[in-house]
């Protein structure tokens, strides 16, 4: 995957205090790569820093703008004169971003890799979630709650793991998946300490072989 270049050194000419705050957090720029990965990695990242660095709503679009380079840089200084006005915020930038360089087919094609996730018997837990996470970031509206994430997340588990949480009372996502992971472990183990129980085949579907 193409790796996202740093920021520039020099600071936006306007709002010195406010952007050289936001500098100090080394922000990544967005080039215009059109991997749907790259560019919601940027949009989080950003979101970060401005909630640490308590940028106001006011602020975001100038400020954000300034870490756009290569072909969405082009693009935004050929479309600003157009979309920038009183009601124009970040949420609308990002909007216009997304149609640019993250097209409706690709957009389509991410959504259905998401919807079609499960966990293989050939996958970890770790590369379950890894694979989640990256399909959830490309997909937001399909993970737009911690509730609604946790759901799309725990139905698609081998169904050995999916048995053992099943009734279980779990808050987060991030318990969700600790609690995935060692499920896992422990099944790993009893495997290792019981070596006849691998030579059985269909035991549970799902199950690490």
């Amino acid at each position: 995957m193409k790796q996202i270049p740093q920021v520039p050194t020099e600071t936006p000419p306007k709002e010195d205090k406010l952007a050289d705050r936001v500098t100090r957090r080394n922000p990544k720029v967005y080039d215009g790569n059109c991997d749907p990965v790259v560019l919601e990695e940027w949009v989080r990242g950003m979101e970060k820093i401005f909630t640490v660095v308590e940028v106001p709503k006011e602020k975001k679009v100038n400020i954000r703008t300034y870490y756009l380079s290569g072909e969405a840089d082009i693009w935004w200084n050929t479309v600003e004169g157009g979309l920038v006005g009183f009601e124009f915020n970040w949420s609308k930038l990002l909007a216009e971003l997304r149609e640019k360089f993250y097209p409706f087919v690709a957009q389509r094609q991410k959504e259905k890799e998401f919807l079609e996730l499960k966990m293989s018997a050939s996958m970890s837990v770790l590369q379950y979630a890894s694979k989640f996470t990256e399909l959830s970031r490309c997909v937001p509206e399909f993970a737009s709650s911690e509730r609604l994430k946790m759901r799309r997340f725990e139905e698609d588990l081998a169904l050995y793991i999916w048995n053992q949480l099943a009734g279980q009372s779990i808050l987060t996502y991030q318990e969700l998946y600790e609690r995935a992971a060692e499920a896992e472990r422990v099944k790993t183990e009893f495997r290792a300490l019981n070596p006849i129980n691998q030579k059985r085949k269909g035991i549970e579907r799902g199950a690490p072989q």
